[in-house]
């Protein structure tokens, strides 16, 4: 979370998409249109989420060690994570 606040990951975010994009989002899927709002996103968000599930397909993790041990593991995704959010803006 703190690599996410001090690379200014949410506010880059929410300027690239600007204040019109969120707006026009509430006013075309609407809040009481909830469901029909997903189905209105699938396009973005499997845009957005393709990259990281191309990346996680690829990985090969260290080897799992005992309860506690698996620092490696956990690295390895953070790592493979924040290079594909870098590359991908």
């Amino acid at each position: 979370m703190n690599a996410a606040a001090a690379n200014h990951y949410f506010s880059d975010g929410v300027t690239k998409a600007g204040t019109q994009a969120w707006k026009n989002g509430v006013a075309s899927k609407g809040v009481a249109r909830y469901p029909s709002g997903i189905t209105a996103g699938q396009t973005k968000y499997t845009a957005n989420v393709t990259p990281f599930l191309n990346a996680l397909s690829g990985l090969a993790l260290p080897a799992r060690g005992p309860k506690g041990s698996n620092n490696a593991r956990v690295t390895a995704v953070d790592d493979l994570m924040q290079a594909t959010k870098k590359a991908n803006g």
